[in-house]
């Protein structure tokens, strides 16, 4: 299978969503190792993100992400591939925000997380801004307006 060619529907469960969000800004500065790809998962799977409406059967993004498997599926994609999945995800994440019952809570700690992941070699690329920039505007960060004009 050649890189980029085939995306496959979106998307299974908002933990799946963080997890895209977090491989995209891992990957926007041109590279990503195992140890950063556990550190995501790890956090996936702390108390914070299961207490947070993630997993109440109720809710419509209910469900785990099969970290193995998404990798894999994310390592095929091209770069524009993996930043259409990134912007799926963020919108994903922004439709359960509106709703959520600790939104400005998971809003910073998950921005947080996405934080210090891209400031873990120290410096910030023109890519990882770029993302930064999206996930404050479609996440609504800095503002109170859920609904800007």
């Amino acid at each position: 299978m050649m890189k980029g060619n085939l995306e496959i529907p979106y998307l299974v469960s908002l933990e799946q969503a963080g997890f895209d969000v977090l491989y995209a800004l891992m990957l926007s500065d041109g590279h990503g190792d195992e140890s950063e790809f556990e550190i995501i998962k790890n956090y996936l799977h702390t108390d914070f993100v299961h207490k947070s409406c993630l997993f109440d059967e109720k809710h419509s993004f209910y469900g785990e992400c099969n970290f193995t498997k998404e990798y894999q599926y994310l390592q095929s994609l091209d770069k524009n591939g993996l930043f259409r999945r990134f912007k799926k995800a963020v919108n994903s994440i922004a439709e359960w925000l509106k709703n959520a019952p600790n939104e400005s809570k998971y809003k910073k700690e998950l921005f947080d997380f996405c934080l210090k992941v891209i400031h873990a070699d120290q410096k910030i690329t023109p890519e990882e801004a770029e993302l930064l920039e999206i996930l404050k505007k479609e996440w609504h960060l800095g503002t109170t307006d859920k609904n800007p004009s």
